[in-house]
């Protein structure tokens, strides 16, 4: 990825693959703004996953790491195994039986990563 800030060039490379993630972000492709990777990491990019599999993905959701539980007529939870991370999310879906909204406790914004603890 190539971005900017006010006039400096910005770098940043992300990976996930086999339930590991990583995300580098560099200023001028030297100085470290963020890196993170690890549990948090993982477990937010499996949710990410998860979530790309329901909204843009649907035809995915017939994978067998996924164990659906209906809450009512259009509401489903579903839980996703990648490996030894467990996500799951309240999945809706329309009258159209096409998914329009994904929520999960198990995802991690970037911007809450850059947070000191």
């Amino acid at each position: 990825m190539r971005a900017g800030m006010p006039g400096l060039p910005v770098y940043g490379y992300h990976h996930h693959a086999a339930g590991t993630a990583t995300i580098n972000i560099r200023l001028l492709g030297f100085f470290t703004v963020l890196h993170q990777e690890g549990d948090t990491m993982n477990k937010a990019e499996t949710a990410t996953l998860f979530n790309d599999m329901c909204l843009p993905a649907p035809a995915t959701l017939i994978d067998q790491r996924i164990h659906r539980a209906m809450l009512h007529d259009s509401t489903v939870r579903g839980t996703f195994t990648n490996g030894n991370i467990i996500v799951s999310a309240v999945l809706y879906f329309g009258e159209d039986g096409k998914p329009v909204n994904y929520i999960s406790g198990d995802h991690t914004d970037v911007a809450d990563m850059c947070q000191d603890p």
